[in-house]
């Protein structure tokens, strides 16, 4: 028997009593029964009983939904983790009771919804699916149930609090563009997380064993995480998407580099606890090709009279320059066109730069918008081109808006942590070997 006891003393002692009380008229039923009875007992968190029953319905649970071999020596090796996820389920539950936050039958709908499509099992079965495989409708519900909940808690705590600055944001896309040419992973990761230090060696082993089934044929990566991982990706079936050097544990970009695409690593070891690491894909991280910018011009054409001679031509220019030097705006450039006999004005695009002639490539490729060109000497006459509008080529850098999503979810990944942790320090746990 683990007890865990933290520096509330006051406020626990009550709850000890409480759980005592909720025991005792188990354990003096009679003297050949309370051994039985205390058998049946996998946990007590605060006033709540967790029994063996309750156990072995979220062990069967997860067998299932992670496509786990369906044996005693699955149901051995996970009995640890799963139980320590229903103590957490059962504080975050009586966390929420507190707060009077709850779950909708809509939401429980949508979360069903999410399950039938990762199973691949016809909408509006799951219920039936998992009457089929002898999983407890209670059991499934209460897993969901905990989820909603728990996320809303997180972000009803340090949704506020969970901001990211511009300067972070800055940080993270400066990487990227300093990485420019170097290897980027798609990573789906499986994290166990080591908040126990007692369960260190159950962690590690657990760690193994998933790592075993993994390279085994027919695995699924995706439910197994989905089912185990403390990530914040678990939601995504492990995947965290491309990450460049410097966004990972040392350990784990060293991991990463010695990987073919779709192998997975062995566990490793970081303050977080275990983590699994599978490589999805690998590629180099590309800059924006110039060339494949989108732009929309104007154009200002003066056509020359057949006598003119270079003298002309040159003079001709110099007024071009002067004449188009005020314009601001593409409606400058077009308007003037009106006054004069010999000239034409117009719009053209948005075209792709490479598509355009090499002369006008040559100008346009690095003409900031609002800017009028030089005159250029073309078939139709002497021009004068203005970048209304440019939209940059795709690069393989994420939006600012991606990246603030990542590190927001990052921020409260941490934040949830702290407080599954406070919230054990502060409860009376006691689970039963």
């Amino acid at each position: 028997m683990i007890r865990h006891a933290g520096h509330a003393i006051t406020r626990r002692c009550g709850r000890l009593l409480a759980a005592l009380l909720l025991i005792t008229p188990l354990l003096v039923h009679a003297g050949a029964a309370s051994a039985q009875d205390s058998q049946r007992i996998a946990a007590v968190v605060n006033d709540e009983i967790i029994s063996v029953r309750d156990l072995h319905n979220a062990m069967r649970l997860a067998v299932v939904l992670a496509r786990l071999p369906d044996n005693q020596e699955t149901y051995r090796r996970i009995r640890g983790q799963v139980l320590w996820s229903l103590i957490d389920e059962t504080l975050h539950l009586q966390e929420a009771r507190r707060l009077s936050i709850g779950a909708t039958e809509e939401e429980f709908a949508r979360a069903a919804g999410v399950l039938e499509q990762r199973l691949g099992i016809r909408r509006g079965t799951f219920f039936d699916f998992l009457a089929a495989n002898g999983i407890s409708r209670a059991t499934a519900r209460r897993q969901v149930r905990a989820s909603i909940v728990w996320s809303r808690l997180v972000r009803l705590r340090f949704g506020q609090v969970a901001t990211v600055a511009d300067e972070e944001i800055d940080e993270v896309l400066d990487l990227y563009r300093r990485s420019l040419g170097q290897p980027q992973y798609l990573v789906s990761e499986i994290l166990l997380s080591s908040d126990d230090p007692d369960g260190e060696a159950r962690i590690r082993d657990l760690a193994t064993r998933i790592h075993q089934r993994l390279t085994q044929p027919g695995s699924d990566f995706r439910a197994i995480a989905r089912q185990f991982s403390a990530s914040a990706s678990s939601a995504q079936g492990g995947l965290i998407g491309w990450v460049t050097a410097g966004q990972l544990a040392p350990e784990i970009e060293a991991a990463l580099a010695a990987l073919s695409p779709g192998d997975v690593a062995p566990p490793l070891r970081t303050d977080l606890g275990y983590h699994i690491v599978k490589l999805e894909e690998r590629r180099i991280l590309k800059a924006a090709d110039p060339l494949k910018a989108r732009v929309t011009l104007a154009y200002l054409t003066i056509i020359p009279p057949d006598s003119e001679t270079g003298s002309d031509l040159n003079e001709r220019i110099r007024a071009l320059e002067v004449e188009t030097a005020d314009a601001r705006t593409c409606a400058d450039i077009g308007g003037l066109a009106g006054a004069r006999p010999d000239a034409s004005a117009g719009e053209l695009g948005p075209v792709q730069v490479g598509e355009l002639a090499p002369a006008l490539r040559e100008i346009v490729e690095h003409l900031e918008p609002g800017v009028p060109s030089r005159p250029v000497a073309l078939q139709a006459g002497m021009s004068v081109f203005m970048v209304c509008e440019r939209t940059a080529a795709p690069d393989d850098t994420p939006s600012r808006e991606d990246v603030m999503a990542r590190l927001v979810t990052e921020k409260l990944r941490t934040l949830a942590r702290r407080y599954r942790r406070d919230l054990r320090r502060d409860a009376f746990i006691d689970t039963r070997r």
